[in-house]
């Protein structure tokens, strides 16, 4: 475009109207601009014409992931409703999640309830914008959790405690995109890891493993805790740890509707399996039970 396409033109001009003055030279001048506008348009419908080939790509791409990913032999997926136990069985199946009770949750008597099924509540203040709608990480559930007091028959406050988090059925992600990849990083931790914590009081506790960035606890409610990151930058990433299922099984009346609609339809995935290996194959692309028997065997 520019010079070299009115050039262009001129030369293949017939020699009577190149030996035009004044007007030819107007015309030539407003072939050229008619030359630029078709030069910069056609640029434009090529880029837009490469940006939608890429994002064709993209969805197909996504599309491929869906599809090798949605059968795998460690993960169960599952509508948020058939998160209470009753409905799981209704429905011949077994209850997704371990849900915590005084019977597998040993506090010693202290005044602190973490039983049942609890939401990972991200609120408006997100770390990334539009991270709830992503859906990576859900809920959790602290069974099996205990204190760690150096006198069992003496349990008082303050007192550190674990909770096998990473158990079976203990922390629930999603099967979007964005849910699916951060199963398969998941699926190289140990899941024996426990999640450690200091309870300090019966409103505040510390959760180990943030190192710079301490990770604390404070009591909203009896069924909400405010889960806080306090970064050097000044921002500060929290969420709302909000019970939804009661240790009985049955749903909390306000927040388990509002976890469902929440979900809108999209399912929830958990590790049927605590096997490290089962996981690092079944979790993964084709990871079907047939490819994975080896792996799953004694899971």
């Amino acid at each position: 475009c520019g010079r070299s396409c009115c050039d262009a033109l001129l030369l293949r001009m017939p020699d009577w109207l190149r030996s035009a003055q004044a007007d030819m030279a107007q015309a030539a001048a407003g072939m050229c601009c008619d030359c630029c506008v078709h030069c910069i348009f056609g640029t434009v419908r090529y880029i837009l014409s490469l940006l939608f080939h890429l994002l064709v790509l993209l969805l197909a791409a996504t599309a491929v992931v869906y599809f090798v990913s949605e059968d795998l032999c460690a993960v169960d997926s599952f509508y948020a409703e058939m998160l209470l136990p009753a409905n799981a069985l209704t429905a011949g199946r077994q209850p997704p999640m371990e849900v915590g009770t005084p019977a597998n949750i040993d506090l010693g008597g202290l005044p602190l309830d973490f039983t049942g099924i609890w939401w990972i509540r991200w609120t408006e203040a997100e770390p990334i914008p539009l991270y709830a709608k992503m859906h990576t990480e859900e809920l959790v559930s602290m069974a099996g959790m205990y204190h760690r007091a150096d006198d069992p028959a003496n349990v008082t406050l303050p007192v550190p405690a674990s909770s096998p988090t990473g158990l079976a059925g203990h922390w629930a992600f999603s099967n979007t995109l964005v849910g699916r990849i951060a199963m398969m990083t998941v699926a190289q931790k140990d899941p024996a890891a426990l999640m450690n914590f200091f309870l300090e009081n019966g409103t505040h506790a510390f959760i180990y493993g943030g190192g710079d960035t301490p990770w604390t606890m404070d009591k909203i409610d009896e069924d909400q805790w405010l889960r806080t990151i306090t970064r050097a930058d000044d921002d500060n990433w929290h969420y709302t740890l909000t019970r939804v299922v009661f240790a009985d099984g049955s749903p909390h009346p306000q927040h388990f509707p509002a976890f469902v609609r929440h979900m809108e339809g999209t399912q929830v995935r958990v590790f049927r399996t605590s096997s490290r290996s089962c996981r690092e194959c079944g979790a993964l692309p084709l990871g079907s039970c047939s490819k994975c028997a080896q792996a799953c065997a004694a899971a």
